[in-house]
């Protein structure tokens, strides 16, 4: 198994071995070791591999190996798939340019992100055991594979979600989830779990809600009872697990969500609010798959590379001290050298936001703008082992044993 350069001792690789097997509950472990890699001229990406779909991805590969490459080929306007298709940053005020004046982001526009087209009629083939991959998702799991971001819409579970995930059946299937909600005044920074609890989320101030409260407010808030300024601005963010509504488990287990690596310490949330939602830049520690319900929300999205643009706070460098809204030049002047893409999410998207992708998001006013007045989101990361040290990801295409041996030795790979 080689980080970074330098083979795993023995004894590691045995960890690695036990902690791959956990990812994935009833999955066979091996120690035998592959290559997740979606061309012949795409880097080269060894990890652990359990003999179906999910393989280990070294942390320090992708940070000095695959981020490296590809920013290098965004800022030249030379990243794409096997396919063609080109991911073409722009500038900050282009992204915002773009939003404000509600330019329809349309499949492969300079400054968007690809954008697939599923449906339950579609002549798609994913078989795993013969490791067949057609249509849209083969390209999908070549994005996936080198960890680069898109969006799918069709897909008839979320259609079904969204048909059928309607207040009361979502009183019912999550009413009781409950969580600190942070009651935000202004752009919100986000906080941990933990710190939620304390009461103190990054200066907004928290309190314990449940899914069944906020939607009895969002009903009053409607017919204009008085008296819930607070849920009117408060971030609500609970886990909950994918089995506890039959829609959402058959959308989690419909390719490509399916395709994200569940752990023995699983995450899937589901984000509430009733009102605007400004969410300062950051990015997450996992690859996440986002699932819009209901009502909007724009996305402003950096590759890892552009850090040095963004301004990370010291204390706290998965967040950006910028306000991508009301950009102050003075304070951030790189800021403007910025480049990214832009997405709104509508209901029934489907967003693939890699680990270590800055992002910025809108929510808008959901009052009046949609039918419930409220805005729905789930989400769900993958799965990591040994504290960030590798993570799991998916494997898509031919057995990846099937490599040239003499090629592995000279990498200094573990059999």
């Amino acid at each position: 198994l080689n980080f970074a350069g330098m083979a795993a001792p023995p004894q590691l690789l045995k960890q690695l071995v036990l902690l791959a097997a956990a990812l994935v509950p009833g999955r066979s472990t091996s120690n035998e070791v592959g290559e997740c890699a979606f061309s012949e001229n795409s880097p080269r990406l060894w990890s652990l591999y359990d003999r179906e779909k999910y393989c280990l991805v070294s942390k320090e590969y992708m940070e000095t190996a695959l981020w490296p490459s590809q920013h290098n080929k965004l800022r030249h306007d030379e990243l794409s798939d096997s396919y063609g298709v080109g991911y073409k940053p722009v500038r900050i005020q282009r992204l915002l340019e773009m939003k404000n004046t509600s330019i329809s982001s349309n499949e492969h526009s300079e400054g968007t992100i690809p954008i697939f087209y599923l449906s339950q009629n579609s002549e798609e083939t994913c078989d795993f055991s013969q490791r067949k991959y057609d249509g849209s998702l083969r390209r999908i799991a070549e994005l996936i594979t080198v960890r680069l971001p898109f969006v799918v819409r069709g897909m008839h579970t979320a259609d079904n979600l969204i048909e059928k995930l309607t207040p009361s059946q979502l009183e019912e299937s999550f009413g009781k989830v409950s969580s600190y909600g942070n009651i935000y005044t202004g752009l919100m920074s986000g906080c941990s779990d933990r710190d939620r609890v304390k009461g103190d989320c990054a200066g907004d101030k928290t309190e314990k809600v449940n899914v069944s409260l906020l939607l009895q407010s969002s009903k009053e808030i409607a017919a204009g009872i008085k008296g819930h300024s607070t849920h009117r601005r408060m971030y609500f963010s609970g886990k909950i697990s994918i089995d506890m509504n039959n829609e959402l488990l058959e959308h989690y287990n419909t390719p490509p969500l399916s395709w994200i690596a569940s752990g023995t310490f699983d995450s899937p949330r589901l984000r509430l609010g009733l009102g605007a939602l400004q969410y300062r830049t950051h990015w997450d520690g996992l690859d996440n798959m986002i699932t819009q319900i209901n009502g909007r929300k724009d996305f402003f999205i950096f590759h890892p590379r552009e850090s040095q643009y963004l301004y990370p706070n010291p204390e706290q460098p998965r967040r950006s001290t910028l306000d991508l809204a009301n950009i102050l030049t003075d304070q951030h002047p790189l800021a403007l050298e910025a480049r990214g893409f832009w997405h709104t999410l509508e209901p029934g998207d489907v967003f693939f936001l890699p680990r270590g992708w800055w992002h910025y998001v809108e929510s808008s006013d959901p009052m009046g703008a949609t039918k419930n007045n409220y805005w729905l989101t789930i989400t769900r990361h993958s799965a990591e082992i040994m504290d960030g040290y590798a993570f799991a990801t998916f494997c898509p295409y031919e057995n990846p044993l099937r490599v040239n041996q003499k090629y592995k030795d000279a990498k200094g790979v573990y059999m």
